[in-house]
């Protein structure tokens, strides 16, 4: 990871304004998040995915591609 204080900055920081998981994700108040959710309902509708929760299988996939990240972090150490 080559800035491993970044990833501390914008995942793991308390701020104000922060979105809230899950309530704020699900209001749309994640541009990000709204693109990749709208990538998997239209994959799910033209059957490249099996149908399911869009918004779970997004936290999921953010989950796993976070969890990636400190064990990165930690390896530079």
């Amino acid at each position: 990871m080559i800035s491993p204080a970044l990833y501390d900055l914008m995942f793991l920081a308390k701020r104000d304004g922060a979105r809230r998981y899950p309530r704020d994700f699900k209001a749309s108040r994640s541009p990000t998040a709204n693109l990749a959710v709208r990538m998997l309902e239209e994959g799910m509708a033209d059957g490249h995915f099996v149908k399911d929760d869009a918004w779970e299988v997004f936290f999921e996939i953010s989950a796993l591609s976070h969890g990636f990240n400190p064990t990165a972090k930690m390896s530079l150490a």
